[in-house]
């Protein structure tokens, strides 16, 4: 299975060249320009992890950590960072980025971080969906106690 991957950015070369170099790694991986791409691609695909690019700022400083909110609700979120964007990163990973990679970086390093997100993603959904579970068996076997069925709470 290919992990989706979307690329968000303004720095149109940039995205270009690292969404061919994550394709050439077998990631299924887009890119996105500006804020109505990026949402129309996290509502038509399940994305996995995003790569903010905020170098540029191009959303500026509220705007950028407003959408990080929004988008770690759906997907891990590492932003894409220089030495002169450090405020915008470390407020981005107060906001609920996840990691976060420097421009000039080495691709392995860059796939190790989007492994580590996807396991990351994972491990929170085995998590969410054993307390599903455990909330659903607790609602049961309140049913069965309300229903005198004390026999049956047992086996559950």
């Amino acid at each position: 299975m290919a992990y989706h991957i979307l690329v968000a950015g303004n720095d149109v070369f940039f995205i270009d060249l690292l969404v061919e170099k994550l394709r050439q790694n077998n990631f299924f991986a887009l890119s996105a320009d500006n804020l109505p791409e990026i949402k129309r691609i996290i509502n038509k695909y399940r994305i996995d992890v995003i790569l903010l690019d905020i170098r540029k700022n191009i959303w500026g400083t509220k705007g950028a950590l407003n959408f990080i909110c929004e988008l770690k609700r759906k997907s891990e979120v590492i932003l894409i960072s220089n030495p002169e964007s450090v405020s915008l990163s470390i407020e981005g990973m107060l906001e609920g980025a996840t990691d976060e990679i420097n421009v000039p970086f080495e691709l392995e390093n860059l796939i190790n971080k989007i492994k580590e997100a996807i396991s990351r993603k994972k491990s929170a959904r085995n998590i969410f969906v054993k307390g599903i579970k455990s909330f659903n068996d607790a609602m049961v076997k309140v049913s069965f106690a309300e229903a005198d069925s004390f026999d049956l709470v047992k086996d559950i």
